[in-house]
């Protein structure tokens, strides 16, 4: 059924439901006395009440009908009806009472004239037609007087309504009977024209359905033939009564209109018809284009490597190309005609024919796997693609058929089942639903079972029943994401064996598609050697760790030993190297003009190796320090210390031409003390080492390290740089690349800086070239 069709049995069960709304009005007005629900206005005629119940039954019958359900309901309605109609009218011809009439409710709106309660001659005439109507819609060879009398019935009702609006009481009254209600006129029209809708195949409403010429010339000129001349009429009608003209103006008029609007209708036509024709044409032009494109499509068929065929529903041969042909080692003229099953072995012949019925029962193509026997009788493996050709109804016409010789396939699949069967691990090959599908001979090994008592055995025979409700779940999320991974990570997983053992195993999954169907293959370890390698590995480790405390305590003690030491040399060793630069102090300050030169030189050399010793001291005891502080991790941000770390040792020097560059550096997370430290320590190297340079340049910045959220900081400078095959030295205590009197240093300070940036887990290193300039880098974790 088409969706147009679909509409307009929609619309026949509406218009069912609004005249049976009406009919219960009606009802109701009669059995509460309400005059007003039985007519539509005041001083016209009422719905009887044999009339709305008439109505009633004709409704539930075409909602029925529309449904296309409860035949035999549809045919009782439709006898009620008529025979309602009918007892009436033999009432009025014979005038003889069946007491039909008030058999409900008394007539107590008609004032005792006439015959009370009983519906109009015409309206029981209307009645037999319409429920001979509705019988006859409940069979399709009778569909057709169906259409006929609810056509009679479309007239008959307008020509009540014309009465009605031409103010013509003969064509609605039948005196000394009842007339005809201006509602019952309208809902015998709506019934009627429902009776049609509810049957679309039939040609009156399948021509206005219809896309054809006659479909639009029905839908455009039928209304205009009915609706224009009634209301040009009506209006003309109005017109005279109303003196604005006489009879001959008001027909000159009415002919005018008419031929006009009608000239409108007939040019609106012409002007469909024309487009219908253009469309054919062009239709007829796209047809041919389609012929030379089935004509090519046949070309590329039969020069096509792959084999095709055409049979049909009983799978009999109708055509095919050479490479088929070929395939099958038959000739055409053998083909032609041949039964698909004589190539198709016994075996395979169920299953192919159960692929072909749901290709014809779904309309989409099935693809599976057979042997198809050649010529000769030797077998070779195919893939079919079997797709059905229809009709414009869609009903089955032909069977399509594309092949593919899988031979080449099938012997890489064997070679692939050899090296999975010799593979040192276990293989276990699980449909979705759940049942093992293959084994290779180590998973026989390893589960102790034969390969054919676990084939078709759901794969939950090879798992202890302590984790069968967890791997249930596993199996069908994975079937639902089939991604290879390893089951079970960070989990223990372990696997039954026939004697009832279990055994620990690491398990890799892989989902493989075959023949459409979905498969997981699942590669199986025995790691109980592993386990017990780590069972020994943890011991060992319990013992390592005793071990480890055990140092930890004695490193403790040593540590106190070491503190105590430092605070020995802080305090030892400063004081008497304060005294040593004092005393020298005082005896150039006291007796310089007593002293002859060299002595006062001596004694300079003596306070100038005592601070240097001093500062010495201070870095030892700095660099042992670092070990023991507690870092203060926090958000560091480097400009700012850099900034204050260059303004204090560059005032310090305010004769010195220093040019220095600063790029943006990165937010780190670390020690603030510490790595500020690193700053001063590698600033007050750079600017030392530039200072035979006339004009000193040193440029700082950073940038994203190898290592994930690490950060890599430089400084480079233009100095005088060092010789890179001394390089391993550079961070050692004590370690110098250049001559104490040349340049000045303990060195202990690159020391301190790697000390502090191994503890934050960076690295630092340099790269340099004599008198070419160095550039030290270090890395720190970056700042989220």
């Amino acid at each position: 059924m088409s969706d147009q069709q679909a509409f307009c049995r929609r619309l026949a069960r509406w218009i069912a439901g609004f005249v049976i709304t009406v009919s219960l009005a009606v009802l109701l007005g009669w059995a509460a006395k309400l005059e007003p629900l039985t007519k539509i206005a005041p001083g016209m005629a009422s719905m009887k009440v044999n009339t709305a119940i008439a109505f009633c039954l004709a409704s539930m019958g075409l909602w029925w009908q529309a449904a296309e359900s409860r035949v035999r309901l549809v045919r009782l309605a439709g006898l009620a009806v008529a025979a309602l109609g009918l007892a009436s009218l033999f009432e009025d011809i014979c005038q003889f009472p069946l007491g039909i009439d008030e058999f409900f409710f008394r007539d107590t709106f008609s004032g005792g004239s006439g015959a009370p309660g009983r519906m109009s001659p015409g309206t029981g005439a209307m009645f037999g037609v319409l429920g001979v109507a509705l019988c006859l819609t409940t069979k399709p060879l009778t569909r057709t007087a169906a259409s006929f009398f609810a056509t009679m019935g479309i007239l008959g009702s307008l020509l009540a309504l014309t009465g009605y609006v031409y103010d013509i009481h003969a064509l609605y009254r039948f005196p000394p009977f009842s007339s005809m209600a201006l509602h019952t006129a309208l809902s015998f029209l709506l019934l009627n024209v429902g009776l049609h809708l509810a049957m679309p195949e039939q040609p009156i409403v399948a021509l206005f359905l219809s896309p054809s010429a006659g479909g639009t010339i029905a839908r455009t000129m039928l209304p205009v033939t009915i609706i224009v001349p009634f209301v040009i009429g009506w209006l003309r009608l109005i017109g005279e009564r109303a003196g604005f003209y006489g009879p001959a103006f008001g027909i000159v008029l009415h002919s005018t209109s008419v031929i006009l609007i009608m000239a409108a209708a007939t040019g609106y036509c012409a002007w469909v018809l024309d487009r219908v024709d253009k469309r054919r044409r062009s239709e007829r032009l796209e047809h041919v284009a389609t012929l030379d494109r089935l004509r090519l499509l046949s070309e590329l068929l039969e020069q096509s490597s792959q084999p095709f065929v055409v049979g049909s529903l009983k799978r009999q041969i109708i055509w095919c190309n050479p490479a088929f042909e070929q395939l099958t080692g038959y000739a055409l003229h053998e083909l032609q005609g041949m039964s698909g099953d004589i190539m198709t072995p016994e075996a395979s012949l169920d299953a192919e024919l159960g692929h072909i019925d749901q290709s014809i029962r779904s309309s989409k193509p099935v693809s599976y796997e057979r042997d198809l026997t050649r010529k000769d009788g030797s077998l070779v493996p195919i893939s079919v693609t079997v797709d059905v050709h229809r009709d414009e109804q869609g009903r089955p016409l032909n069977l399509y058929a594309f092949l593919v010789d899988i031979s080449n396939r099938k012997e890489l699949e064997n070679r692939f089942r050899d090296a999975v069967e010799l593979s040192p691990t276990g293989i276990v090959m699980v449909a979705e639903s759940g049942d093992i599908t293959f084994v290779n001979a180590q998973a026989e090994q390893m589960f102790r079972y034969p390969r054919a008592e676990l084939i078709g055995q759901p794969v939950e025979k090879l798992i202890p029943a302590r984790f069968l409700a967890r791997h249930q779940q596993d199996r069908t999320a994975f079937f639902e994401k089939p991604v290879a991974r390893p089951m079970g990570a960070g989990r223990d997983l372990w696997a039954h064996r026939s004697d009832g053992s279990e055994f620990p195993v690491e398990i890799g999954l892989s989902p493989i598609r075959i023949s459409h169907q979905m498969f997981v293959v699942a590669s199986i370890v025995d790691i109980s050697a592993r386990k017990a390698a780590e069972e020994q590995s943890r011991q060992l480790t319990l013992r390592l760790e005793q071990t480890v405390a055990e140092r930890t305590q004695e490193l403790t003690a040593s540590n106190k030993e070491l503190e105590a030491f430092s605070y020995t040399v802080s305090h030892d060793l400063r004081a008497p190297l304060r005294a040593i630069d004092g005393f020298s102090r005082m005896l150039v300050a006291q007796h310089k003009s007593s002293l002859p030169a060299s002595a006062q030189e001596l004694l300079h050399d003596i306070r100038q190796n005592a601070q240097i010793m001093g500062q010495l001291v201070d870095d030892l005891l700095r660099f042992s320090r670092l070990g023991r502080q507690a870092l203060q991790r926090q958000s560091v941000h480097p400009r700012e210390i850099v900034d204050t770390v260059l303004k204090d040792q560059l005032a310090a020097l305010p004769h010195r031409k220093i040019s220095v560059h600063i790029d943006e550096l990165s937010t780190c997370r670390a020690d603030p003390a510490l790595v500020k430290q690193v700053w001063i320590n590698l600033l007050s190297n750079a600017i030392k080492y530039t200072s035979k340079t006339e004009q000193a340049e040193i440029w700082i910045g950073s940038r994203r390290g190898d290592q994930a959220d690490q950060i890599t900081y430089f400084i480079r400078d233009n100095g005088v740089g060092f010789d890179m095959q001394y390089a391993g030295k550079l961070f050692g205590v004590f370690q110098r690349m250049h001559r104490a009197e040349d340049f000045e240093g303990t060195g202990v300070g690159l020391a301190i800086v790697q000390r502090i940036i191994q503890r934050h887990d960076g690295v630092v290193w340099a790269n340099s070239e004599v008198n070419q300039g160095s550039t030290f880098y270090f890395t720190l974790p970056e700042s989220h």
